[in-house]
């Protein structure tokens, strides 16, 4: 394992919660330093502002421009803190107009989503090892000879031959994906689907070589090298690709929504398992609100919470508790890595060694709750109620805790490398033995004469 992992901070924005996990899971496996991920670009500035991100990875969507908006001010020299910072867009589908509009700001590659893990590390590392700016070119694409278009399956066009792949950060975005075409339109080996009328676009890299298609990174050819110039670990992948040169693999997949079952229709109570005897029928991986009838017991939302996080989202289901009241319960240990816990009353809950990492806590009440030895890591607890907590020992690594209320609480221990304390209030709260605080973590917050800080450091 390369060292140069280890110095690594990577920053991924996207809206979905599974990949997210996933992401920061393949990531930790790389030891890189410290891996943040938000679900939106409202949170990202500042934390751009206490830590240097080596790389950013930020989700690009049609119906959604904040985070294009996002990357363009990321560029404007002497108004952001990293204007150089390195770019790779996260897309689910071409969406060329918004592809070409953020690389006229500046990215450094795309990523095509589902991707895999060793995919996923390669990129990146290639990126790091030498980042170029994707550049946009108004040209048409270049044809090849019909002889030298790589054999496709029967009725499906073929693409013009690529040449090896290029390095990861200088692939081209082709504008118009092949088209599946009829066995009697198909032609010399030739893509037959109509074009768009006017030039075609096209992302071509700085270096003016061309490849396959495909977008971004992923280009039909040769695979990866082992190891990058820059001394990082390289993972050779054998995926698949599809006609566009996108990896084909899933990772992770969604779990599929099952609907609530109509009583009326109800199965025989022994149909499969999925029915009780007594009370309404049960889906087995159903998202659990906290409105939902109490014939659903926290203790099966935990379980197959648990199962949802042990399998990558393979099977189970997120555990949604949104608003719930679970004051006063037992959660020790418990496993609740990136459960939905917004605005839930967890009042005098024994937390005690529980696994919140990622978890959205945001404006939750946790007056009085036992939160020592936690894994609070990357978790959103913005505008959370903490008071008179016991948080010793607790992992708050790269956590916002924005607009907190920590009153009184005790953090003997606790780790807050990198949390967002912008505008937290600290009235009588015992940090001085916190481990990663720094100066500027405590330039807006406020406190009272009863606050402790750690050596060195005092309130604004």
């Amino acid at each position: 394992m390369s060292e140069a992992w280890t110095h690594r901070r990577i920053l991924i924005i996207d809206r979905d919660d599974q990949f997210r996990f996933w992401a920061r899971g393949v990531l930790r496996r790389q030891q890189v330093r410290d891996a943040f991920s938000l679900a939106s670009c409202e949170e990202a500035m500042p934390l751009l502002a206490l830590h240097p991100i080596d790389i950013a990875l930020i989700e690009l969507v049609d119906d959604d421009i904040g985070n294009l908006m996002f990357i363009k001010s990321l560029r404007r020299a002497g108004r952001s803190p990293c204007p150089d910072i390195p770019v790779v867009a996260l897309v689910q589908s071409a969406e060329m107009a918004m592809l070409e509009r953020a690389c006229e700001f500046g990215i450094h590659g795309v990523m095509k989503k589902p991707l895999t893990g060793e995919r996923m590390v390669a990129i990146i590392a290639g990126i790091l090892a030498g980042p170029k700016l994707i550049s946009v070119g108004r040209r048409e694409a270049p044809r090849q000879p019909a002889a030298e278009a790589r054999p496709q399956p029967e009725a499906v066009a073929a693409p013009p031959a690529a040449p090896a792949s290029p390095p990861a950060a200088s692939a081209p975005i082709s504008a118009e994906p092949p088209r599946q075409a009829s066995p009697d339109k198909a032609t010399g080996g030739q893509g037959v689907g109509p074009r768009r009328p006017g030039t075609g676009s096209a992302v071509a890299a700085a270096s003016g070589r061309t490849g396959g298609g495909g977008l971004g990174l992923e280009v039909s050819g040769a695979p990866p090298p082992k190891t990058s110039s820059g001394g990082l670990e390289v993972v050779e992948t054998t995926a698949s690709t599809d006609q566009m040169g996108f990896e084909t693999v899933e990772a992770p997949r969604k779990a599929k929504k099952s609907p609530a079952p109509d009583p009326a229709m109800a199965e025989p109570p022994d149909d499969r398992g999925r029915k009780e005897a007594a009370g309404r029928g049960k889906p087995l991986k159903q998202d659990v609100p906290a409105d939902d009838p109490p014939g659903i017991s926290l203790e099966e939302v935990l379980a197959t919470h648990e199962l949802w996080v042990t399998s990558r989202g393979e099977d189970g289901k997120r555990a949604m508790l949104r608003g719930a009241d679970l004051s006063a319960r037992d959660f020790t240990e418990a496993q609740l890595t990136s459960a939905d816990l917004r605005g839930a009353d967890l009042s005098s809950c024994d937390l005690t060694g529980a696994q919140l990492h990622g978890a959205d806590l945001r404006e939750a009440d946790m007056v009085g709750a036992r939160l020592s030895g936690s894994n609070l890591a990357v978790s959103r607890l913005r505008h959370a109620r903490l008071v008179g907590c016991s948080v010793d020992g607790a992992n708050l690594k790269g956590a916002d805790v924005a607009g907190a209320d920590l009153s009184g609480s005790t953090f003997a221990d606790a780790d807050l490398t990198g949390a967002n304390l912008l505008g937290a209030r600290l009235a009588g709260a015992d940090l001085a033995a916190a481990k990663g605080m720094t100066r500027s973590q405590l330039e807006d917050v406020t406190g009272d004469a009863k606050t402790r800080l750690p050596f060195g450091l005092t309130l604004p």
